[in-house]
C-alpha cells in the first residue's frame, strides 16, 4: 500500500512530464480513470481486511472463538475476496485505458514475439533431432 501511494504521489508531482502526444492528460482527467483508481484502492482495502483478519484468526489458537465463528470467517474471507474480484474486474485498467495501452512503448509485444520465435526454435531443433535418431 505504501509502494501504490509513492507511484500515484509520484505520479501525480511530475503530471508535466506526460507525453502530449498519447492524451494521457486526457485520459487521467476521465471518469473511467477515476473510476478505475476507486476501483483499485476498493480492492486493496477489501484484500487488506482480509490479511489483517486472517493474520488475526490463529492468534488464539484453532479452538478460539474468531478461529470457530463461521459467519465472520465468511464475511472476513469469501466477502473480501469477491468485493476485490468484482472491483478489479468490472472497473479493469484495460476499460479505463480506452485504447492507450497500444500506443504505448512498453516492450511486451517485442518480448512475446521473441519467446514465440525462441519456441519455433526449440521445436524446431527438436524436429531436426528426431530426424537424426530416426535416420
Amino acid at each position: 500500500m505504501a509502494l501504490c501511494l509513492d507511484f500515484a504521489w509520484t505520479v501525480r508531482k511530475s503530471q508535466h512530464k506526460l507525453n502530449p502526444e498519447m492524451h494521457m492528460s486526457d485520459l487521467r482527467d476521465s471518469i473511467k480513470w477515476k473510476s478505475f483508481l476507486v476501483g483499485l484502492a476498493i480492492a486493496m482495502l477489501a484484500i487488506f481486511v482480509r490479511s489483517v483478519f486472517r493474520v488475526a484468526e490463529p492468534k488464539g489458537g484453532f479452538h478460539s472463538a474468531l478461529a470457530n465463528n463461521e459467519v465472520v470467517f465468511m464475511v472476513l474471507e469469501g466477502v473480501m475476496l469477491v468485493i476485490a474480484l468484482l472491483a478489479l474486474t468490472i472497473l479493469h485498467s484495460g476499460i479505463c485505458f480506452d485504447g492507450q495501452w497500444n500506443k504505448t512503448k512498453w516492450a511486451f509485444r517485442k518480448s512475446l514475439d521473441m519467446e514465440m520465435s525462441l519456441i519455433s526454435e526449440i521445436l524446431d531443433g527438436q524436429a531436426k533431432a528426431r530426424q537424426i535418431d530416426d535416420a
